[in-house]
C-alpha cells in the first residue's frame, strides 16, 4: 500500500493534463498489445457509427467513470478507512466486467480500469475534477478507437 501510495504521489507532480495525456497513450498500448495478441477480439457492435460515437465516444465514459471510478472508489475508500489499494482493484475489476464481451476482452478492460482508477485515484488527492478528467480521457480514447476501427476496418 506504501507503493501505492508513493507511486500516486510522484504522478500528483504531473499537470492533470498532462497525466490525462500519459494515460492516454498507455491505454493505446494496452490496446495494441491486446490487439496484436488477440487479433479478433472486438467490444460491442453498434447499429452505425453515430450510435457508436453517442454511446462509445459520450455515454459510456460518462456512466462509466461515474458508476466505476468515481462511486466504486470512493465507496470502497470511505469503508475500507482509506484502502486505496483495494479501491483501485475494485473498480478495475469492476470495469472490466462491465465489458462482457469475450475472456479477452474483460481482461482487457481490466487493464483499462486500472489504467482510469489510478488516474482517478492521483486526481482525486490534488483537485476536484477527477471525475471529468478521467471522463475526458476515457472518451479520447474511445474516440480514437472508433476512429480506428472505421479507418483501417
Amino acid at each position: 500500500m506504501l507503493l501505492l501510495n508513493n507511486f500516486i504521489n510522484r504522478l500528483q507532480l504531473f499537470h492533470p493534463i498532462k497525466l490525462g495525456i500519459i494515460c492516454f497513450f498507455i491505454e493505446i498500448l494496452n490496446s495494441l498489445i491486446f490487439a496484436f495478441v488477440f487479433p479478433d477480439v472486438k467490444g460491442g457492435e453498434f447499429v452505425n457509427i453515430y450510435e457508436e460515437i453517442i454511446v462509445a465516444g459520450l455515454v459510456a465514459p460518462l456512466v462509466e467513470t461515474y458508476f466505476i471510478q468515481h462511486l466504486v472508489i470512493q465507496n470502497v475508500l470511505k469503508y475500507s478507512k482509506g484502502n486505496l489499494l483495494l479501491a483501485w482493484i475494485l473498480s478495475a475489476i469492476v470495469f472490466g466486467l462491465a465489458h462482457t464481451y469475450s475472456v479477452v476482452y474483460v481482461a482487457k478492460t481490466f487493464v483499462s480500469g486500472l489504467i482510469f482508477g489510478i488516474l482517478y485515484l492521483t486526481l482525486a488527492e490534488s483537485t476536484n475534477k477527477a471525475f471529468l478528467y478521467v471522463a475526458a480521457t476515457h472518451s479520447a480514447f474511445n474516440f480514437f478507437a472508433i476512429s480506428i476501427n472505421h479507418l483501417f476496418p
